[in-house]
């Protein structure tokens, strides 16, 4: 398309919610900082081992070699990737912590046994163990299942970038959230290159007498020596970086997703799901309109050329070039936050418009003195099964009942006992060898209806037990005669009790029992 001389400026950021945007995405030209010799060393990977292995190949084929995330396309061209998405998003999201925007999120502060750790340094975000162990836990696990549920409002309150970069609470709810803003890096047409190294030793220890010649033996690792940097080493033809053919070629892609963020909700009030939805478009605009850090790793050190191309992207309409202030977006972001934490207080607007400074819920958002919970850490990660190991199973029955809390903890010790106490086979056993047929055969005693209220009150958990404790419940409902309903249930005994006693109190009375 043939763009205007000049982006136009946005008046109303509420317009990029309109249904038929989609998309809004930056891109920004980057540059190494070495100009004249354009080479960048991009991150590494591990690649995967071949699944098979001929005869021939040695044990140096077999070990891991790292790779560049370089993909050469049909027409020979190739594109780099520089920085991921998640590496972008780590780096971008604790900016929110700087002294000009910490005021426009939650700061969440949690003492990890001496160690302050803010939850915007969290990897997994909202989803990170820190928050998962901490006594903030049953309010997440609470978010989490909401946002689930399809309302977002109780997360958006307690941690917003974890809507904004995207979370996912893999080890308790599942609840995934898709980013709104993502971010990365990548080149295009760069030639790989190579280098070379060689280590020499401050002396040669085994030729100076210092070390036994015996120590001396094996290779690479397996060598003491080598392992402990005391002999020659050669390092050839390793990843030396790439080179940039045309250094216009390396960008930096902004993308935030405005239909992921529409679909955003606080469902039982159209209000809140409003300011919501604007509280955290502004904190998309707040990011986008940062300059973060970009001295991405050793020999990567870059920087941005010129200005930001924005473009708002509709359905069935020409990108748009448009311009975006930061201050605005600033602004945006806070008067759109204090909307959205006042509707969540409660307070309409001439009860807030009353509050004094200090205290409206905008300035209140803060867990500055949180704590890491190391005892129900300790307790959760120490579970043993039966058998007396550390069991994975048994702290996932844990999060099956809720959040990792003390409550929680209590609640599986209580469900444990009952299900040892449920596939204890005297027990079950020994009710059995109650149950009598009785007024002449034609019906079941009371330890029948006992034996019945234990195995409802107990349930097992093994597919093995719950498999008996069905059969032993058909057995006392169904239509046979109380006889045969005995010796069905006689049958699950021991072989070498399985037997048919007689039938008791052939013609007295029910009292006797």
């Amino acid at each position: 398309m043939t763009e205007p001389k000049l982006p136009r400026a946005i008046a109303d950021f509420a317009e990029f919610l309109a249904d038929d945007a989609i998309a809004i995405v930056v891109k920004q030209q980057l540059l190494p900082d070495d100009v004249e010799n354009p080479v960048i060393f991009p991150p590494t990977y591990l690649k995967a081992r071949s699944k098979s292995r001929g005869e021939n190949d040695d044990k140096k084929k077999d070990q891991q070699q790292s790779v560049y995330n370089l993909d050469a396309l049909s027409n020979g061209d190739n594109v780099c990737e520089i920085d991921s998405p998640q590496s972008d998003g780590n780096r971008t999201e604790p900016l929110f912590k700087s002294e000009s925007l910490k005021h426009l999120v939650p700061q969440i502060v949690i003492d990890v046994n001496g160690t302050p750790v803010n939850m915007l340094d969290a990897g997994h975000r909202a989803g990170d163990a820190v928050v998962r162990l901490s006594s903030l836990a049953a309010k997440f696990h609470d978010a989490f299942e909401r946002a689930a549920n399809g309302d977002h409002s109780l997360l958006a309150s307690l941690a917003p970038t974890s809507l904004l970069y995207g979370a996912w609470d893999s080890r308790s709810t599942q609840t995934k959230l898709q980013r709104i803003i993502k971010a990365s890096i990548r080149a295009e047409n760069v030639r790989p290159l190579t280098r070379s190294a060689t280590f020499i030793p401050a002396v040669d220890y085994v030729a100076v007498g210092a070390v036994n010649e015996e120590l001396n033996v094996g290779e690479g690792d397996n060598n003491p020596l080598s392992s402990e940097g005391m002999l020659h080493a050669l390092a050839t033809q390793t990843l030396g970086g790439i080179r940039l053919t045309d250094p216009k070629k390396l960008i930096r892609t902004i993308k935030i997703n405005l239909v992921a963020l529409r679909q955003l909700r606080a469902i039982t009030d159209q209000g809140k799901t409003d300011s919501l939805k604007k509280y955290i478009l502004g904190l998309a605009l707040v990011a986008a309109t940062s300059d973060p850090d970009l001295n991405l790793r050793e020999g990567c050190n870059l920087r941005i050329v010129g200005d930001d191309h924005w473009a708002l992207v509709r359905h069935r309409k020409d990108d748009e070039w448009i311009r975006v202030d930061r201050t605005r977006a600033i602004t945006f972001a806070e008067e759109s936050g204090k909307t959205f934490f006042q509707l969540m207080a409660g307070f309409t607007e001439e009860q807030a418009s009353r509050l004094t400074k200090g205290e409206h819920p905008y300035d209140k958002k803060d867990h500055p003195n949180e704590t890491f919970e190391r005892d129900v850490a300790e307790e959760f990660l120490g579970l043993k099964d039966t058998n007396g190991n550390r069991s994975g199973a048994e702290r996932d029955k844990v999060r099956k009942i809720g959040p990792i809390t003390r409550a929680t903890l209590d609640a599986y010790w209580k469900q444990r006992k009952k299900r040892e106490k449920a596939g204890d086979p005297d027990k079950v056993y020994s009710l059995i060898r109650k149950v009598k047929a009785i007024s002449g055969g034609t019906k079941l005693n009371a330890d029948a209806e006992k034996l019945r209220t234990y195995l409802n009150e107990n349930p097992a958990d093994t597919d093995e037990l719950k498999a008996r404790n069905e059969k032993l419940i058909g057995i006392l409902d169904g239509n046979d005669p109380a006889e045969a309903k005995v010796t069905a249930l006689r049958a699950v005994l021991p072989s070498t009790e399985n037997q048919l006693p007689d039938t008791a109190n052939p013609a007295g009375s029910e009292a006797a029992q």
